[in-house]
């Protein structure tokens, strides 16, 4: 598992956010405008492609596909996953308001539901393909809860476990703090692909991006539409993520990769914004009596 941090760069310059191709390692970080959101995540994808494809049935039949779409909801899913909040910091100060646990309140959170439609690829020198990768749809949600997730039980469908219906054991039972919706701006002049990604076939390393619009939870009143994608709409956030395989435990529990990433944002009130804007202190509450 790989830690990422998110820093608050508006918008101007996109870099690659992580989903391994289709093993796309989406929500390693979340993050506000001035504050970094680090996350820890695993994520199940869909990997090697036997050619191009330009629809997402045809890159379902090209694709060897990703263990959480086996029996899922969402069938023709490519990338799905698990993550964990680790902290929050200020950029402006550099202070970190919140830790994993702090407060007895763990931000655990599941993304899923991301199609690759368009897999080109490229041949590298020592024989792999390096893929570019396009996907439609997908989204995030994020819950309180009073322990931290487990990698343990797999992306593999089963009682309680589908990535797709974001139910996963541990964590979908908690507070609702955020939801999102990966929305298109992710490549000028592209109004269509909602997250783009690149990675090697053979070490499944690579970087992906893309912007996302809250739909709710009880942190959702502490985002603005601040940053504009790079076809100039207004979004709320945008996460930017880095991945490489998974290996060992994660591995044999069934992950694609690990990886870590940024989000940025913007608050209505970046300067003075605090936990209790975020939602924190109510779920903090929950997350307790959840325990009694």
């Amino acid at each position: 598992m790989i830690k990422s941090t998110i820093h608050t760069a508006v918008a101007a310059t996109l870099v690659a956010m992580g989903a391994a191709g289709s093993a796309q390692a989406v929500a390693p970080v979340l993050a506000l405008d001035g504050y970094e959101i680090t996350i820890t995540n695993y994520d199940s994808a869909t990997t090697l492609y036997t050619g191009a494809c330009t629809t997402v049935g045809t890159c379902d039949a090209a694709g060897s596909p990703a263990l959480g779409s086996l029996g899922s909801v969402n069938g023709s899913a490519d990338s799905m996953g698990i993550f964990s909040i680790d902290r929050i910091t200020s950029t402006s100060t550099g202070k970190v308001v919140y830790r994993s646990g702090q407060g007895g309140t763990f931000l655990t959170g599941i993304f899923a539901g991301l199609l690759d439609y368009n897999v080109s690829g490229s041949t590298a020198v020592d024989g792999s393909t390096n893929y570019s990768i396009k996907a439609l749809d997908g989204g995030i949600k994020v819950w309180a809860n009073s322990t931290d997730y487990s990698s343990a039980p797999g992306p593999k469908v089963a009682a309680g476990v589908d990535l797709n219906a974001y139910q996963y054991a541990g964590i979908s039972a908690g507070d609702l703090w955020l939801s999102g919706d990966f929305t298109p701006g992710a490549i000028l002049g592209d109004t269509t692909t909602t997250y783009a990604n690149a990675y090697n076939s053979k070490t499944l390393a690579g970087v992906g991006q893309g912007f996302i619009d809250i739909t709710g939870g009880t942190a959702a009143g502490s985002f603005i539409k601040g940053l504009n994608d790079l076809n100039g709409v207004g979004r709320n956030l945008f996460l930017k993520a880095t991945f490489s395989e998974a290996t060992g435990f994660a591995a044999d529990k069934g992950w694609s990769v690990s990886s870590g990433g940024v989000i940025t944002s913007a608050v209505p009130e970046p300067t003075t914004l605090a936990l209790a804007a975020l939602g924190l202190v109510a779920v903090g509450s929950a997350a307790r009596r959840s325990r009694t």
